[in-house]
């Protein structure tokens, strides 16, 4: 496997590590984890419901184990989650 792109599987997390030809000591990480959405996400309009796929998004780390829900419930992705994919 090339060390450009290396994929690692966890049961809830998938890591990216991309080195763009860079030497191994400047990587980036990416941290992807499992689609999930806060069951609060029905008192929002429905123009603002997001989910999220990042460890590394502040609302999305906000957001306690037991109001989570996994998938997409639907919801388009976070804003800040998408920017870090």
């Amino acid at each position: 496997m090339p060390l450009s792109r290396l994929i690692l599987v966890d049961r809830f997390f998938v890591s990216r590590i991309i080195t763009g030809g860079t030497p191994l000591a400047s990587k980036e990480f990416i941290m992807l984890t499992a689609a999930f959405y806060s069951v609060n996400e029905a008192k929002k309009a429905p123009a603002h419901r997001v989910y999220h796929n990042n460890t590394a998004c502040p609302p999305g780390r906000d957001i306690p184990h037991h109001e989570r829900r996994a998938g997409t419930g639907g919801y388009r992705l976070c804003h800040d989650c998408q920017a870090r994919d």
